[in-house]
């Protein structure tokens, strides 16, 4: 529903975010605190990565994808 297509356009946000300050980050140059939304991609990232990369041998219930998908992208600030 659009709780869900609205939790996967966060989840978009944040790793577009990422990317734009990943080179930063691998340089040891990123400064937090500019901006909410990369500071949350920056924190999530791991688990960002930990959720897409779901064992295909292991099938995960819809429900539980979801749930995974929302519990990530609540932490995404307004």
């Amino acid at each position: 529903g659009r709780e869900h297509q609205r939790a996967n356009n966060r989840l978009r946000q944040l790793l577009a975010a990422y990317k734009q300050v990943e080179m930063l980050l691998r340089l040891g140059e990123y400064q937090a605190g500019a901006d909410p939304v990369t500071d949350c991609a920056v924190q999530l990232n791991d688990a960002i990565n930990a959720f897409l990369r779901q064992d295909l041998r292991e099938p995960v219930p819809l429900q539980e994808t979801l749930d995974g998908l929302l519990r990530i992208t609540s932490q995404l600030p307004e």
